[in-house]
């Protein structure tokens, strides 16, 4: 059961939503607001309001931002700063069609197709379901009725809610790169406390919360734990080093000479800590993945002699020569229990070059 301090935090996230409006611009303060939400509010925690949806991690801290984005960011670049040496935007030439104005919900017709389907499946499930069910001693459970349907729809709308709030303000290709750079330091940072849990058993959850958010035997992993920290499960927080992966990758790609050593550091640490939350479902893709980000990594690398670039040089070949065959073996050995002639021919490919 939570305690004091579980409910105390999840109510106090919307004054930090409006701290960060606040203090950032509006599409930085919606990505933390909905990302730190995600990573730090208690789980099976909420409030139940008659009539409305339950208030938790997911739904408090995205209505919050709904609220700050149309009250207080209606125009969603004004708090954007701009350099001083950025020339100001020219004027529309007359006679030129004006840009198109991103919405609330799509405006081509197969999209709006789409997005009414998801509600027109609520609405189908509500009519097949309303049999009741009989399950002996005189007892029976009611089929759906008006009031499932209604609760159905609202919570239909708030898991769409964070979607069409990216929609609407996270559209411009300056937008994405703040999202992968914020989604990088949000990962680095949680990298910390996943990596306590992977030493000493996923706790942080019951002893600042005061209890555990998923079976605890669940997280034990080959002689290990795998960590959860402040997520649902341990596979929802390896999916989420996972994608914070990608997002290292991408960053790695976007760095200049002077700051490829520092990303590609993080992107070592990053795969270490991967492999360590012992998840296949999340450790597969970055197994397939890696091989791709390797030939992108010494593409890059040809750009530059190597007695110029000593440094880039040895991190890449350690990533060829040691992480890769390193995550193949764990995969092949741990996960898979391959036959020791079938792991050796898996470990000799992963440490050739792409």
């Amino acid at each position: 059961m939570p305690n004091t301090f579980a409910y105390f935090v999840l109510l106090s996230w919307p004054l930090v939503v409006g701290w960060l409006f606040a203090k950032r611009p509006a599409h930085e303060a919606l990505i933390w607001s909905l990302l730190g939400g995600y990573l730090i509010l208690p789980q099976s925690t909420g409030f139940n309001l008659p009539m409305l949806p339950t208030l938790d991690k997911t739904t408090l801290p995205a209505l919050a931002a709904l609220a700050f984005c149309v009250f207080r960011a209606r125009n969603p670049d004004a708090r954007v700063p701009r350099a001083p040496e950025d020339p100001a935007p020219p004027r529309r030439a007359r006679g030129t069609p004006r840009a198109e104005k991103i919405g609330w919900i799509p405006q081509d017709k197969l999209h709006r197709l789409l997005f009414l389907m998801v509600f027109a499946s609520v609405v189908l499930t509500m009519a097949t379901n309303g049999d009741q069910l009989r399950i002996g001693g005189g007892r029976t459970i009611k089929g759906l009725e008006l009031y499932d349907l209604l609760a159905a729809i609202q919570a239909t709308l708030l898991t769409l809610l964070p979607f069409l709030l990216a929609r609407r303000y996270l559209r411009t290709a300056a937008h994405h790169d703040d999202l992968i750079r914020i989604f990088l330091v949000a990962g680095l940072a949680y990298s910390l406390p996943l990596a306590l849990e992977v030493r000493l058993s996923p706790q942080l959850h019951n002893i600042i919360y005061g209890f555990y958010q998923h079976s605890f035997l669940q997280q034990k992993r080959f002689g290990g734990f795998r960590p959860m920290v402040f997520l649902q499960h341990g596979i929802w927080a390896a999916v989420f080093v996972g994608m914070v992966l990608m997002a290292a990758a991408g960053r790695l790609r976007m760095a200049s000479s002077d700051t490829r050593m520092k990303h590609i550091a993080i992107v070592v640490w990053i795969s270490v800590l991967l492999v360590l939350c012992k998840t296949a479902s999340a450790l597969i893709p970055a197994v397939l993945l890696l091989p791709v980000a390797l030939f992108a990594l010494g593409g890059a690398m040809t750009r530059y002699k190597v007695r110029d670039g000593i440094g880039e040089t040895l991190m890449a070949s350690a990533l060829a020569l040691i992480l890769h065959p390193l995550i193949t073996w764990a995969m092949s050995d741990l996960v898979f229990e391959l036959p020791e002639n079938f792991l050796r021919s898996a470990i000799v490919t992963a440490s050739m070059p792409p």
